[in-house]
């Protein structure tokens, strides 16, 4: 007879061990490292990447720094601007926060609109092909909303909650913490001492 089929009274008798759960427990994650929840909540990476990304340049593996690959899209007077721009939405504040879709779409709306005005009027002024600018701007909005999109309904802020609860329990089961008596202990053990 199957284990399923079994009451657990009858396979405890058979087997001489309790019933195994039917539950089944995920297994216990590694501990993450310190950088974990830093790398989480920051931004350089994404800023890194679209700077290098406007300056024609892509990482080498072998030389370990990035090169000059392409013409670059702009000049340094934008790249500050867009950087700028990215660090405003791309944080930890916003990483954090509990938006709903239609403020994350509001907010990307209104910044496109914003910088879609500052590169049509200003587009020489920054170097830019006329025919790039409407790719730089989605190259910038694509990250923002990817930023906006970690807050949405809370995720973020949601899935490092969790993350940090493992990481707690993680190391209570390694390293059992040595109970202390508590304060009411003290005065019930007084009372149930004077009953004798």
């Amino acid at each position: 007879m199957g284990i399923l089929a079994q009451a657990p009274q009858e396979y405890e008798q058979q087997q001489g061990q309790p019933m195994p759960s039917m539950l089944v427990q995920p297994p216990m994650p590694d501990p993450p490292e310190a950088d974990f929840f830093r790398f989480r909540i920051t931004s350089e990476d994404i800023i890194e990447l679209v700077e290098h990304k406007l300056r024609g340049e892509e990482y080498d593996e072998t030389a370990k720094k990035y090169v000059q690959k392409y013409t670059a899209w702009c000049n340094d007077e934008f790249i500050n601007i867009a950087l700028s721009t990215i660090q405003d939405y791309a944080n930890k504040n916003t990483y954090l926060g509990n938006f709903s879709t239609d403020q994350i779409n509001y907010k990307c709306n209104k910044i496109k609109k914003k910088l879609a005005k500052l590169l049509f009027r200003n587009y020489n002024r920054y170097g830019i092909a006329k025919e790039k600018r409407s790719l730089i701007i989605d190259k910038i909005m694509n990250c923002i909303h990817s930023s906006l999109s970690r807050s949405d309904g809370g995720k973020e802020a949601i899935q490092l909650s969790t993350a940090t609860q493992r990481h707690e329990v993680y190391h209570e089961e390694k390293e059992p913490a040595q109970r202390q008596p508590g304060i009411l202990s003290g005065v019930l053990g007084r009372f149930s001492r004077g009953r004798r």
